[in-house]
């Protein structure tokens, strides 16, 4: 959670919560009514990038709105990665 928010991804902001499962090869689930991040157990033993990544995943689900596989998540994740970029090197593109 520290390392998504120091990145500028608040997913503190939302509760998590952790289930045993969420299904067959669910990591991660966004209770977008009730803003509640939904992490599956399976999920820790898969390495702290994949929890972060699945962490800033479901927030900004819940967040921005922005629907699995869609053109409006594939955009935001790929503006969100040249910002970073931007940052690591000093300039704006």
């Amino acid at each position: 959670i520290a390392f998504a928010v120091a990145l500028g991804f608040p997913v503190d902001e939302y509760a998590v919560r952790v289930y045993p499962s969420l299904g067959d090869e669910v990591l991660g689930q966004a209770d977008v009514a009730n803003k509640i991040i939904m992490l599956s157990l399976q999920v820790f033993s898969m390495g702290t990038k994949m929890l972060a990544g699945t962490l800033i995943e479901e927030w900004c689900h819940i967040r921005h709105g922005h629907h699995d596989c869609s053109r409006a998540m594939q955009n935001w994740l790929f503006d969100n990665l040249c910002s970073l970029g931007e940052r690591i090197l000093g300039e704006p593109l």
